[in-house]
């Protein structure tokens, strides 16, 4: 062999041990994923009675206006599915002689204010007012449409109560009843 050819040979055998040095100080990576579960929270909803300052027995028809109905709602269910909230609001009965009613057509729910209770609640839908009269009882309904009312909020309806003339003395009490369901 030549001293050309040995030294090829020599060249060689350096390069491959090298590249094959080098091959085990090669880079290598690796990946990793992370989560987080988002759990849901509370679907509530209640109702304040409204409580009427006391009238004077009376031959005619008198007002009382200082009432507030206060409705509260928490979305904390992070589904975006919008909410309605129906009350429906009974007669009021005498509690000495329950015979004696004032009727709820004599109730009147009129302007409602939205406060949003909690930092970060959505913009929410306004309450239908004033309170349409049903059948069976006035119906007062708030919505919050599709990715809206996510958070807790108040809403706090004005009042009134027309007391009929001739009214029997004794104190009256009615109930409300309040439903909330998901989807607008």
């Amino acid at each position: 062999m030549n001293i050309r050819s040995t030294v090829v040979a020599v060249a060689g055998a350096v390069l491959l041990t090298a590249s094959t040095a080098l091959a085990g100080l090669a880079q290598t990576s690796s990946t990793a994923t992370s989560s987080v579960t988002i759990n849901a929270g509370a679907f509530t909803a209640s109702i304040a009675a409204a409580n009427f300052a006391p009238v004077t027995y009376s031959f005619v028809d008198q007002t009382t206006s200082d009432g507030s109905l206060t409705v509260s709602v928490n979305d904390s269910t992070g589904d975006g599915n919008g909410w309605q909230v129906t009350v429906g609001i009974g007669d009021f009965v005498g509690q000495t002689r329950a015979a004696e009613v004032i009727e709820f057509e004599n109730l009147s729910l009129d302007n409602a204010a939205i406060t949003a209770t909690a930092t970060g609640s959505q913009p929410v839908s306004t309450a239908n007012m004033p309170v349409s009269y049903a059948a069976v009882a006035p119906q007062l309904t708030w919505t919050a449409n599709t990715n809206y009312g996510q958070g807790a909020y108040d809403l706090d309806v004005e009042a009134s109560l027309n007391v009929p003339g001739l009214t029997k003395v004794q104190t009256y009490t009615s109930t409300a009843m309040l439903t909330i369901v998901t989807g607008p």
